[in-house]
């Protein structure tokens, strides 16, 4: 208690020891100058004077970032026989993340999905194998409680007589499964390890519990699991013509549902995330969020006249830790942390605010006047006060706007830009802060 807090080095905004090495001196100026490059700010004198001295002596740090600071992120598109090379010939066949991946930066995509760099991969158990082994339990959970062929709303289906102790001895055996066949027994190495299984074990019962009670509170004629479209798959591939050819996004629904209605079944599609994504009806509009309108355009497919009920993330994520799901695997459970996930993990998207749509997701909102499986709440003058959901007019102009952006994004994706233009994502966050390739492009 009686320390004295101090400032560090770099907050204490004295340049001078940067200054006795060229390369300090160089890393603290490449802020300044991205500062006076955006027209931000102006460099201080201080660093002015290193610039001009730094220029003077040639120093080859300098110039180089200089370099990268001041080139142009336009580049010549790929010629068709390049893009016939690189992508292969006819009609271009991306996957729904390749084409987010484009839209947010058509250079990360040229290098990730043209150039196709190896990563390396360190054999461990991290946030993204840990994320992997929640959705692909899941997965196979649902199509075990789907595999009787009866409807879910059918009170002797699976979906509604299933206990806790046949969905526990379910997953034991899942996860066993995708520990021996996908981590090559790695979650068994040490006792560290054998904790840990336990801990996810405990974690997928507890969303499999929330996923169940969710189905049970809806009205779903037809569920499909991990539903691949485009070529040769259960659906067709969603094609849009440019004026350079013809591109097919192909992929997996993670699930979508039916509910049959006399004016047409309603499709809500619903795309299982480990991580922070959450929905942005913005970004989805300007085509910076492209998954889940994707997957729904093709879900329609599937059924004569249908037409859209919502689309939606499903989290499986600790809500009160900032971290994910190997923050909720690596220690206990608080009955805090329980209450968090059975009274806060909502359908997290965008729905149409009918009745009929409603009660398709869960039956008991509109009389309850509120919802613990979507973003429902009904004011005392009876209106709906959620953002969540809108008109069905209102929901077809954001499919319209959705449809113009794809159709945009196409067109510069088959004319072959490579552009190192990356767009922002939000206040802190841009295509260029998890990208692999910012040595690369050298746009910062």
């Amino acid at each position: 208690p009686e320390l004295k807090a101090e400032k560090d080095i770099v907050s204490e905004g004295d340049p001078k020891p940067f200054l006795r090495s060229g390369a300090l001196a160089v890393e603290m100026l490449i802020p300044e100058l991205r500062q006076a490059r955006s027209g931000i700010s102006q460099p201080a004198p201080v660093w002015k004077a290193a610039y001009n001295a730094l220029l003077s002596a040639s120093d080859p740090r300098l110039a180089g970032a200089a370099a990268g600071l001041m080139s142009d992120p336009a580049k010549p598109p790929l010629s068709r026989s390049t893009s016939e090379a690189l992508y292969g010939s006819g009609t271009r066949r991306v996957s729904p993340s390749a084409l987010e991946s484009f839209s947010g930066c058509p250079f990360k995509y040229f290098v990730t999905y043209g150039l196709r760099p190896q990563e390396k991969k360190p054999f461990e158990i991290g946030r993204r194998e840990i994320g992997d082994i929640y959705h692909e339990a899941l997965m196979r959970l649902s199509r075990w409680l789907s595999s009787d062929g009866l409807s879910a709303r059918d009170p002797d289906s699976r979906w509604n007589t299933v206990t806790d102790e046949e969905v526990k001895e379910q997953l034991s055996g899942i996860l066993e499964e995708i520990a021996q066949s996908s981590l090559d027994g790695i979650m068994k190495r040490s006792g560290e390890d054998v904790y840990r299984s336990r801990r996810i074990a405990d974690v997928v019962f507890r969303f499999s519990k929330r996923l169940i009670s969710q189905v049970r509170s809806g009205s779903i004629d037809r569920m499909s699991f991990e539903t691949g479209f485009g070529a040769g798959l259960q659906l067709p591939g969603f094609e849009i013509k440019t004026s350079a050819g013809t591109v097919r996004v192909e992929g997996k629904i993670d699930r979508f549902d039916v509910t049959d209605h006399p004016a047409g079944p309603l499709v809500k599609v619903i795309d299982y995330k480990s991580g922070s994504t959450s929905f942005d009806r913005k970004r989805t509009e300007e085509g910076l969020s492209l998954q889940l309108m994707l997957y729904l355009e093709s879900a329609l497919a599937s059924e004569k006249n249908s037409r859209p009920a919502g689309i939606f993330y499903y989290h499986i994520a600790d809500p009160l830790a900032k971290g994910d799901v190997a923050s909720l695997a690596g220690g206990e459970l608080s009955e805090k942390m329980l209450e968090a996930i059975d009274d806060k993990f909502r359908l997290d998207g965008l729905y149409v605010g009918e009745s009929d749509v409603i009660a398709s997701i869960d039956r008991s909102a509109e009389s309850e006047g509120s919802s613990s499986i979507i973003k429902y709440k009904r004011n005392k003058d009876g209106a709906i006060s959620s953002k969540a959901a809108v008109s069905r007019e209102e929901f077809e102009e954001f499919r319209g706007r959705f449809r113009e952006s794809v159709q945009r994004i196409c067109e510069s994706l088959s004319q072959g830009c490579i552009d190192a233009d990356p767009k922002r994502y939000g206040k802190d966050r841009t295509a260029c802060t998890f990208c692999d390739y910012r040595g690369v492009c050298a746009f910062e």
